[in-house]
């Protein structure tokens, strides 16, 4: 997602950035679809901002995302984070 976010911006936001923007936005996808818990999302989300990364996304990265080098017989594919929860 963080190429389609470089795309959508016309590649004002740097690389770096994007990519934070991107785990955001992925993170926010799974936890949307069951595969991780609101803590895990809070979790990722107090970490990129401890970083003071602003997290908005321009809305119109659906059409950047489908041209995306992860897209795969026409479905977009993601990164799922994996959590290790330890004691």
């Amino acid at each position: 997602i963080g190429h389609a976010i470089e795309a959508a911006s016309n590649f004002r936001i740097r690389h770096g950035i994007a990519v934070a923007k991107g785990i955001a936005f992925e993170t926010y996808l799974v936890w949307s679809m069951g595969f991780i818990t609101k803590q895990q999302l809070d979790k990722t989300f107090s970490l990129l901002n401890l970083y003071g990364y602003n997290l908005e996304i321009n809305r119109n990265i659906r059409k950047f995302t489908k041209i995306d080098k992860k897209v795969k017989n026409k479905k977009i594919c993601i990164c799922v984070p994996v959590w290790k929860i330890s004691s």
